[in-house]
């Protein structure tokens, strides 16, 4: 492997802001979370896209597009290893006159929060107000994750996938509209399938310190992450790592 490419929203950033996460990314200050210790021991070539609220939407789209680019210029696809971790079902990007609108709920106590961050609050009210359903929630993303995956495999292109939290890939399984896109998933490039980070670290780092918000994951708790879940799974898988 010379290239890595990773994505995913907060969980998956190496670089963030507490009071600000729309400041320029010149101004934040790195955070140490799975990617980066990914990236040191891997010591290749690295891209990482992971930001702040985006949903699978977005990450699928940054991926692909920053592995397009390596293949264009003429980077041999079995040198490339990508790394995702999916985020919540129910965060949207909308893309109206040039631009996107990243569309997310504040979960606070259990309770989704029509409201985001800066000046999209508005947008986000009328979405949840009058057009999201949380199946079709997770069909969206279903769909995002089956779309980046075939892509993948049509490109000849090695990754692996996981999520923040399980219910990114266990909520509303049972639904029909659901279950077939769910079942379309190649569990065997998933280290932890159907288990989510957050899942993982109440059950073997709770010993270690979340970040001060105490909603994300601490730099040690990434750090364990990686040595105990990703290596070994990228070692019994690729002969090259």
């Amino acid at each position: 492997m010379k290239h890595l490419v990773t994505g995913g929203c907060s969980w998956s950033t190496i670089l963030y802001n507490k009071s600000d996460p729309s400041v320029n990314p010149v101004d934040m200050e790195e955070n140490i979370t799975w990617p980066k210790h990914l990236d040191k021991h891997l010591g290749i070539e690295a891209i990482h896209t992971g930001t702040n609220s985006h949903g699978n939407g977005h990450i699928s789209r940054k991926i692909m597009y920053e592995v397009d680019k390596l293949l264009k210029n003429g980077t041999n696809p079995e040198e490339i290893l990508v790394a995702i971790m999916w985020s919540a079902p129910n965060r949207y990007g909308h893309f109206w006159n040039g631009e996107w609108f990243i569309v997310t709920p504040q979960d606070q106590d259990g309770t989704i929060q029509k409201d985001i961050l800066g000046l999209e609050s508005e947008v986000c009210r009328i979405w949840y107000d009058k057009f999201y359903d949380e199946v079709g929630g997770s069909i969206r993303s279903f769909e995002y994750i089956n779309a980046t995956q075939d892509y993948f495999k049509s490109v000849n292109v090695n990754y692996f996938m996981m999520n923040f939290f399980s219910y990114v890939v266990e909520g509303h399984k049972e639904d029909p509209n659901v279950s077939w896109l769910r079942d379309r998933i190649d569990t065997s490039k998933w280290p932890m399938w159907p288990q989510g980070m957050n899942e993982w670290i109440e059950e073997n780092a709770l010993d270690l310190p979340w970040q001060d918000d105490g909603k994300h994951p601490g730099e040690k708790q990434h750090q364990r992450f990686i040595e105990q879940v990703i290596i070994p799974y990228l070692k019994d898988t690729y002969d090259n790592i």
